[in-house]
This record gives C-alpha cells, structure tokens and sequence, in this order.
C-alpha cells in the first residue's frame, strides 16, 4: 500500500508540474485513469493525505492533493472542463473514486439523500420523439447529471441531456461510480439513476443511432458506416 500510495502521490505531482509528457506510458493515460479508479485498487485517501503532507514539509508544493488527483483524471476525461465541481467535492473522502464521483454531482444535489426508486415506464428515444418530445444535447452542461425537462412551444416539450462519449473510460469510470453508489448506505444513487434512464432511452441500435445525431453521445460510428 505505501509503494502504490508513493506512486499515486508523484503521478499527481508530476503531472502538475507538467512532466507528465516524458513518461513512457503518456500515451496510454486513459487506461491509468481507468485502473486508478477502479473500486477494487481504492485506498484510504488519508494515506495519500498523510504522504503528500510528508512531501509538503520537504518541498515548496502547496496544491491541494484533491484538486491535483482531479486534474489528474480530467484530463484524461473527454468533456466538458467545466463538469467538474470543487465546491462539492468530499471533504474527507473515502479514497479517490470516492473523491471523483463526488467532483461530478450537480451542485444543486445533495451528496447524501433518502431518494429511493427509478422510474421503469420511460419510452426509448424514438418513441418519446414521436409522442412530441423533442430530445436535445444539453450545451454547456455543469454534470452528466443534469439532465432536464421544459415544456416549449414549439415542439411542446425538451427533454435536455448533457453529452457523454461513448469510450472506454467513460464507461469504466460510470461502472465503477455504480458499483461504489450499491456499496454506499444512505446515499442516493445518482449515477445508477442515470444508467437506468440511459438504458431506457437506448433500447434499439435506432436509438443509440438518434442520440448520436442530435450529439448527445459522441465517440461512435454512424449506424449505417
């Protein structure tokens, strides 16, 4: 554990003073990403707290470790820059998957919550299109989770939705916020609720295909290519 913490520790040192481009794997970031956000490699981020003060008492580093290890993934996240957020950050955070999922909570969510259920009857995307419900890409989104429904005039109603891409960090990183939302108590389960609803829209290659043209989920090829 105290090797892996050192590791972690310099990574996120090192990429903050921008020598992260002479390593030999800097090509390959998306899958370190990945393997430090994975559930199964999490350690207590007090340990990386304790080394990072060591180093700080040694060194002129006076960054905050979160806002480091969150640059650190974000860069490796295709999106937006502005879907992270500081002010909702753990305080004192499990370790840092725990530390990441909460840096994506819309602000306007509580971390923790008594919210129970998920809805079963949403329609897939084509379907809701022809009942009248326009769904658009979501610009200048503040969370994957901020998804949002308007009634207009013309179609009558929006049903608004950030864009994600469709790669294979984006998806590990969405399993394992899952996986960590079924290991938590009393904590509501955001990104679960945004997995089912996903799902519900996608039912049909048809619909993967239509969310793709109004560039709510990027990173795939056309339907027909």
């Amino acid at each position: 554990m105290l090797l892996d913490s050192c590791f972690i520790v310099e990574l996120f040192l090192q990429h903050e003073e921008g020598l992260d481009s002479k390593w030999p794997f800097y090509g390959d970031l998306n899958t370190l990403v990945a393997d430090l956000l994975k559930i199964g490699n999490q350690m207590p981020f007090s340990v990386l707290e304790d080394l990072y003060r060591w180093f700080c008492k040694h060194g002129n580093q006076v960054t905050d470790l979160k806002m480091m290890a969150l640059n650190f993934c974000n860069h490796a996240l295709v999106g937006p820059s502005d879907m992270s957020y500081p002010d909702r950050l753990q305080q004192q955070p499990k370790h840092l998957l725990d530390l990441f999922r909460s840096s994506l909570l819309f602000p306007s969510t509580p971390y923790k919550s008594n919210c129970k259920g998920f809805p079963s009857s949403i329609q897939r995307a084509q379907l809701l299109c022809k009942a009248g419900i326009s769904l658009r890409r979501k610009r200048k989104a503040k969370s994957l989770l901020a998804i949002d429904f308007r009634k207009l005039r013309i179609p009558p109603f929006s049903l608004r939705i950030p864009p994600i891409p469709i790669d294979d960090l984006t998806s590990a990183i969405l399993v394992h916020c899952v996986t960590l939302e079924q290991c938590l108590i009393n904590t509501c389960k955001h990104f679960t609720a945004y997995i089912l609803f996903m799902n519900c829209l996608m039912r049909q290659p048809e619909d993967v295909e239509f969310l793709r043209v109004a560039n709510i989920i990027t990173g795939i090829h056309p339907l027909n290519s």
